[in-house]
């Protein structure tokens, strides 16, 4: 007879390793995501914000399904609802109730949620994949049960399967569209076009962090700004690699163009199906598309090695299905305690398909700032986003920027003996390529035409890496820079300490200080009056300049009333 416990502990969790991948070997449904190494790095990452739920199935000691589910408390305004989701919900494009008789082992499950009802509000099972049986046997099972429930489809998933003789594999070439012939064959005469795959787990860790920095660039200022700017989901990646690295699962690909990284593409392999998770590209090469050149060399690649499917995962399906020839449904499952629960789902439903909600959803600036409010929710909390709503009506009437002038007055703490990790170098207009890879920004815009500029006005620019991998940027400007949206003109004499960034995954590390004593070193000899510009909110900067003997002497303001400027 069946038997269902509930694990709630990470130690229990821990020893269900072995016989959770081997249940998972006679799901209908065997992807990389239900594996336990998954689940485990996911929960050591996130863990902090649920509570585990697992629902283990034995019939007398053996293992015969597993619900791999977790109990989240969520709330808007202070309202907390508790909801039971599936572990790795949102960043897993599958889930599933694992095991071999999904009728029957649903039917437990959902007895043992009705058992405990009073320990969640709802539960939302989300990314159950088409091809399982485990939706059909929840509505089968509600249905019998008179339960308040509903389900969805959600999302669709874009996969490429080979479907030409066998013979013809070695040869194969995914098609390609006019204009992304062209790119390849521009890259490819213009330096070479290679593509890297990284399967040992150190060497994808010491690659981890130029990707992040990428991914942080390529999405700052959008809607959805990166997620790698939370350490939690830098550890979740790290996870993945440690524990999925060791069994093979793990396949890092970049694809260089003259020996330089210009897209970066995080998959897994497993079941012989490879599984395209996260891309990113170098925003300076982003008109040659690297990202899509990137995705056809992986297919032509993985059809090649004998692959039976190229899974896209979910979401960007008009984008997707460039390269794809299958789409599949994944479907959510939500089952509801109270009828008011229920009835106000089944209105939101029938309010979105209203005429003024359909017009709402087709207009694009609309969805913008529907999706860069939910990302600032996602970040901040409910408290925050009600702040932000009540100062932004106040930006276009009066806006006020003010930039401290800081000089250098010759004493300075005495720099600490270097770290063997850590160099500087110098940088130089050849190496433009290098900054806007860095800093984020596209040929002809105005950040690069400011670097332009600041060279041309005899500019220095200095590189602070990190074993190996570039962490900051550091310039010592001559003749004008801008301070608080206004041209600050300096003196032939005179040097500006100003723009240092370092990248948010190597803050905290003392790097802005090694910059300034560099640059202090540097021109110091050249006899020239020293300053430092620098935004007042910023408390960190002048703190650092302050601990190296500058004091401020000036202040440059703007000011902006109704969009005019005043000053």
């Amino acid at each position: 007879m069946e038997t269902v416990s509930k694990i709630e502990s990470m130690e229990a969790f821990e020893a269900l390793a072995s016989e959770w991948n081997g249940l998972l070997t006679e799901n209908d449904t065997n992807n990389v995501f239900l594996t336990h190494e998954w689940v485990r790095s996911w929960w050591q990452a996130f863990h902090h914000q649920h509570s585990l739920y697992i629902l283990a199935i034995r019939d007398d000691r053996k293992l015969v399904g597993l619900a791999p589910l977790m109990l989240t408390r969520t709330g808007f305004l202070g309202r907390k609802s508790r909801i039971i989701r599936f572990i790795g919900t949102p960043n897993a494009d599958y889930a599933d109730i694992i095991g071999p008789d999904k009728k029957k082992l649903v039917g437990l499950v959902c007895a043992c949620l009705e058992a405990h009802r009073d320990e969640w509000d709802r539960v939302e099972l989300s990314q159950i994949g088409q091809a399982s049986a485990t939706t059909a046997a929840f509505r089968d099972v509600l249905t019998q049960n008179r339960s308040r429930f509903e389900i969805k489809e959600i999302e669709t998933c874009m996969a490429y399967v080979y479907e030409g003789p066998e013979d013809k594999r070695t040869a194969f070439q995914l098609p390609r569209k006019t204009t992304l012939k062209r790119s390849m064959k521009h890259l490819d005469e213009a330096g070479g076009l290679t593509l890297e795959q990284i399967d040992d787990p150190e060497k994808i860790l010491a690659h981890l962090p130029a990707f992040f920095h990428a991914h942080i660039v390529r999405w700052e200022g959008t809607a959805t700004p990166s997620k790698f700017n939370k350490p939690a989901f830098r550890a979740f990646y790290e996870n993945l690699v440690k524990n999925l690295g060791p069994a093979g699962y793990i396949s890092f690909k970049i694809l260089r163009h003259q020996d330089r990284p210009i897209a970066w593409f995080f998959t897994y392999r497993y079941n012989n199906t490879a599984y395209l998770y996260t891309l990113v590209h170098n925003r300076f090469y982003s008109k040659h598309s690297p990202g899509n050149i990137l995705i056809t060399m992986i297919v032509d690649d993985c059809v090649r090695r004998g692959y039976a499917m190229v899974d896209h995962t979910r979401g960007a399906r008009a984008h997707k299905g460039i390269f794809a020839n299958r789409e599949a449904i994944n479907y959510r499952v939500s089952i509801f305690k109270s009828s008011g629960a229920y009835r106000r789902m089944r209105f939101y439903e029938w309010l979105k398909r209203t005429l003024p909600a359909r017009k709402l959803a087709e207009n694009k600036r609309w969805m913008y700032r529907k999706t860069k409010v939910y990302a600032y929710y996602a970040d901040h909390g409910s408290a925050a986003l009600c702040r932000a709503f009540w100062r932004k009506p106040l930006h276009p009437i009066y806006e006020s920027k003010v930039a401290l002038v800081l000089e250098y007055k010759g004493n300075a703490n005495s720099p600490a003996p270097p770290r063997p990790e850590i160099t500087v170098e110098r940088l130089y207009p050849k190496d433009i390529g290098v900054i806007a890879a860095f800093m984020g920004f596209e040929p002809g815009t105005r950040e690069h035409l400011a670097v332009e500029n600041r060279f041309t006005d005899g500019g220095d620019c200095f590189a602070i890496r990190c074993n190996g991998t570039l962490a900051s940027i550091c310039w010592g400007l001559f003749k004008k820079d801008i301070a608080s949206s206004r041209v600050f003109h300096l003196e032939d004499d005179e040097v500006a300490f100003a723009d240092d960034y370092t990248s948010p995954l190597f803050r905290d590390r003392g790097l802005h200080q090694i910059g300034i004593r560099y640059r202090l070193k540097y021109y110091t000899p050249k006899n020239l009056r020293i300053l430092a510009l620098c935004p007042k909110e910023d408390e960190a900067s002048q703190k650092g300049f302050l601990a190296d003997g500058f004091v401020p002497v000036e202040k440059v303001r703007s000011l902006k009333v109704l969009g005019i400027k005043i000053r």
